[in-house]
């Protein structure tokens, strides 16, 4: 979606400018000239409280200045980070007045977990080849103390974005999984014109590679049913959002639950 604004608006691609554990581009302003190029490889001893508060303003400067200028930039928030290691920096960012902020989400959550292990074990997260890629894994047992806790987080994340932001807009990535081009139907003022993406899809199902998904299916649903306000989308409160049935059984109303 960044990629994909940034290219129709001719906005500058700042990535995950908003990120506590990910490298950040590094932006060069002189005068109206803008560079943008890679920052700093990312090391683990950056993502500490210190680090994160001493590094925010100056990201913050940065927005100001290209704003100063007329260069509008897209870029993406990980709240995960802030909520863990530095509460207020979300608050500082969402009290800006140059930065419209939209929620994007993945109607089924349960599959972008199976994305997310499946990147860390294998250490590929994008496939920026023309083709469809396989990533070189086996089938394996999804921990279900990890299920556990990355749920836990989840909603304690979107507790934390809504205490951060009340209500957002938000777009679901079903609403363009398969045709891209539907963003340009969710904002206004977005030129119809065709581009290309330069990041492709990985071959494969990812459930396929789970051994017990079974067990994990069930539990999900459970957690869902029991956490119904952050899961909407499972019960008739999207209207328009389809999960593709390619990604199999999805959560349903359990009998006991309201």
């Amino acid at each position: 979606m960044r990629h994909y604004l940034s290219s129709l608006l001719d906005r500058i691609n700042l990535g995950e400018w908003f990120n506590t554990n990910t490298s950040h581009v590094a932006v060069n302003i002189d005068g109206e000239h803008v560079q943008v190029r890679l920052g700093e490889e990312f090391t683990s001893d950056k993502e500490t409280t210190e680090y994160i508060s001493a590094s925010l303003p100056g990201q913050i400067k940065i927005l100001d200045r290209l704003s100063d200028i007329n260069r509008l930039s897209v870029f993406g928030i990980h709240a995960g980070g802030y909520n863990r290691l530095y509460p207020e920096g979300l608050k500082i960012v969402q009290r800006q007045r140059n930065i419209q902020f939209i929620q994007l989400e993945r109607a089924d959550v349960l599959y972008s977990l199976f994305s997310r292990s499946i990147a860390m074990r294998t250490d590929v997260w994008h496939n920026g080849n023309l083709q469809l890629v396989s990533r070189d894994i086996k089938r394996f047992v999804y921990p279900m103390a990890e299920l556990k806790e990355t749920l836990l987080r989840y909603v304690i994340v979107r507790k934390y974005v809504l205490d951060c932001f009340g209500l957002l807009p938000t777009v679901y990535y079903e609403q363009f999984q398969f045709n891209t081009g539907n963003i340009r139907n969710m904002f206004d003022g977005i030129p119809n014109k065709l581009i290309s993406i330069p990041i492709n899809k990985f071959v494969g199902n990812h459930k396929d590679l789970i051994v017990n998904l079974d067990e994990v299916e069930t539990y999900y649903e459970e957690f869902v049913n029991t956490n119904r306000e952050f899961f909407p989308q499972y019960f008739g409160n999207v209207p328009g959002i389809i999960i593709p049935a390619s990604q199999g059984y999805q959560p349903h109303l359990l009998e006991g639950c309201h």
